[in-house]
């Protein structure tokens, strides 16, 4: 079960992504249900400070892990193995200049 939630993780943050008439009755019954995320649940990881709900298959489980701290521990993890560190995303306001579109989109 796992390795079919986990190859098909891709096509249920597209469906996140999408409307209600886009995924159609059955993919948005699970949505309301929670058991595939839901849009509304998947713009929370779209917000600043883009720091939580990185879970892109469930609305159960971003709590818990948000909760745990998973994905702080599991940054950190990566870190300390790896010597990576966090890029700063420049989308978030006040983590640098942003993207070059971005100007160019206000201006208009």
């Amino acid at each position: 079960m796992f390795a079919i939630v986990a190859a098909n993780a891709n096509q249920i943050h597209k469906w996140a992504h999408r409307t209600r008439a886009e995924n159609g009755p059955l993919i948005s019954f699970f949505q309301n249900l929670g058991i595939l995320q839901s849009t509304h649940h998947h713009a929370l990881h779209h917000t600043d400070p883009k720091n939580s709900h990185y879970c892109t298959v469930t609305n159960l489980l971003n709590p818990i892990l948000d909760g745990i701290r998973f994905w702080d521990g599991l940054e950190f993890a990566l870190a300390r193995t790896t010597g990576l560190q966090r890029r700063p995303d420049t989308s978030v306001r006040g983590h640098g200049p942003g993207p070059a579109w971005l100007t160019e989109y206000r201006r208009r």
